[in-house]
């Protein structure tokens, strides 16, 4: 099958739209490997895919601004029956926006550093494992189990 200009926009139109790539080669009828094919082997196409994927993601970002920020609307039922409405708004969402935003700030951060020195040069077995129980934390350096000749351990 032939890329042609309708489907390149076609495509790139219903990724920009839904960030699914399934759903834009059902749009323009071709199958996923197809496009993948034709991303492979044509840049423009690869540059055109990247540039509607961005387009869309900011439209996600869009969209879980505004239901973190200006809620959406859900109805309230007393006893089957519709009595109202009720704002609602999501944590979750504004909690990934700042961590998008402000990822120094806000992503949780673990850092561990291990750094150490071992000199063994002049060190006696027992010193050795010792020292090896106190780099690791344990006390205890285990001791390795015996040779059978084989990979497994």
């Amino acid at each position: 099958m032939k890329l042609t200009p309708e489907k390149l926009t076609a495509f790139c139109a219903a990724l920009a739209e839904t960030c699914n790539v399934g759903r834009a080669c059902a749009a323009v009828g071709v199958s996923r490997y197809t496009a993948y094919k034709w991303r492979k082997e044509m840049p423009e196409f690869a540059e055109s895919w990247d540039d509607a994927m961005r387009a869309g993601v900011l439209a996600l970002e869009d969209e879980a601004h505004r239901r973190a920020f200006e809620g959406t609307t859900e109805p309230v039922f007393h006893r089957g029956d519709e009595v109202g409405s009720i704002r609602k708004y999501s944590d979750t969402l504004a909690i990934f926006l700042l961590k998008a935003h402000n990822p120094e700030k806000y992503r949780e951060n673990s850092k561990i550093d291990l750094t150490a020195k071992l000199s063994i040069g002049e060190m006696s077995e027992e010193e050795i494992k010792a020292e090896l129980a106190s780099l690791l934390g344990t006390g205890v350096v285990p001791t390795p189990a015996s040779d059978d000749g084989s990979d497994l351990t």
